[in-house]
Parts: structure tokens; C-alpha cells; sequence
């Protein structure tokens, strides 16, 4: 007869089943930390908006400097035009040169 040879079996180890109280403490846990992601990152967020709010308060004041030195530079141009008209419009110097305004 043949000699048989057996191999010993080794069974995996069996998970036991977590009872309800077990589950909902991890389930709180991970919303623990999801929660605490959450707030960091609204915290973040607000740094963020507070930035923004600085930097568009700072480009309205610069755009309202802009418009007033645009103001100031239309109306030494429009005296400049005047004088030039009038200066053109004096007997002996050709007449009008420069287009009405």
C-alpha cells in the first residue's frame, strides 16, 4: 500500500460580528473627525473671504483715485481746448484750426 500523506488545515480566524453599540461608536467616531475637517476648513474659508473682502476694498479705493485723476486731467484738457480755440480764433492767425469740442 501506498503511504498517504494529510496536510493540517488551517482554519481563518472568525470575526466575530460587532454588536449595534460597537457600530454606532465608530460611526460617531469617523463623524468626529469628518466634523472636525469640516470646521478647519470652514475656518479657512473665512480667512479666505476676510483676504478678499481686504483686497476688493483696497481695488475700489484705487479705481475711485483713478476715476477722480481722470476727472481732474478731462478738465485741464477741456481748459487746455478752450485756450487753444480761442487763441486760434484771433484775427491774423488762420482761423479755426481745432474742431469745436
Amino acid at each position: 500500500m501506498a503511504e498517504q500523506r494529510s496536510a493540517e488545515i488551517i482554519p481563518f480566524p472568525i470575526r466575530r460580528a460587532a454588536n449595534g453599540q460597537q457600530r454606532l461608536q465608530r460611526a460617531l467616531s469617523v463623524l468626529n473627525g469628518a466634523l472636525g475637517d469640516q470646521r478647519q476648513a470652514v475656518m479657512q474659508w473665512r480667512g479666505a473671504v476676510g483676504d478678499l473682502q481686504g483686497s476688493v476694498s483696497r481695488l475700489g479705493g484705487s479705481v475711485q483715485l483713478y476715476q477722480a485723476r481722470l476727472s481732474a486731467l478731462r478738465e485741464k484738457i477741456g481748459a487746455l481746448h478752450d485756450e487753444a480755440s480761442r487763441q486760434a480764433a484771433q484775427p491774423g492767425d488762420g482761423g479755426d484750426i481745432l474742431p469745436p469740442r
